[in-house]
């Protein structure tokens, strides 16, 4: 390749700033990568903001069991599963509540055993496992309303409801339930 070819290019580089190295290029391609990951940073951060630790707040929000005991046992388990739920502890055959008006689906299911997709007016799916038993079939249902028995049916080692929260429908971000359930006074 001619000097004088060289030159040139390198003139050009000098008048025009939009005419680019390959170094330039690199390092262009690295600011990127960092702007990128610091925007995806702060979208974290907004987002936890929106959900405090313990999930957010549902209001008007009746408790799905009287008088458990439960803790925020929501998040990783040490066999890299998640657990997306509350466990509510209460002996076999407690009353289960409609948290929300809605509608009720029940489905048998191998982990959760029989289960309650509470459908509710407000966009939201309540999930309801391990149920010993239901009241009445798929309907609609006023808030209060009993929809089945606390048991230990599917992977379940005693009696208990594990209850979680889906935002906008089934298969919608499941937050801890843990604020809305102590907002209620459960």
């Amino acid at each position: 390749m001619p000097t004088g070819f060289c030159i040139r290019v390198l003139a050009i580089g000098a008048r025009y700033p939009f005419a680019i190295t390959r170094q330039k290029l690199v390092s262009l391609r690295a600011r990127r990568r960092v702007v990128g990951a610091i925007a995806l940073a702060a979208v974290a951060l907004i987002a936890s903001g929106c959900f405090p630790p313990g999930g957010p707040v549902i209001g008007n929000f009746r408790c799905p069991i009287d008088g458990s005991r439960y803790t925020d046992d929501y998040g990783p388990r040490s066999d890299g599963s998640f657990h997306y739920g509350i466990d509510m502890l209460a002996p076999t055959g407690t009353p289960e509540w409609a948290v929300k008006s809605g509608n009720v689906h029940y489905s048998l299911e191998s982990a959760g055993g029989l289960v309650a997709y509470l459908y509710a007016d407000d966009g939201n799916v309540y999930y309801y496992a391990h149920m010993s038993d239901t009241v009445g079939g798929d309907r609609p249902v006023g808030q209060g309303e009993e929809l089945g028995l606390v048991g230990q049916t599917g992977n379940a080692t005693g009696p208990h409801l594990y209850f979680d929260i889906r935002l906008g429908n089934v298969n919608g971000y499941r937050p801890d339930p843990y604020n809305t359930l102590r907002n209620a006074g459960c």
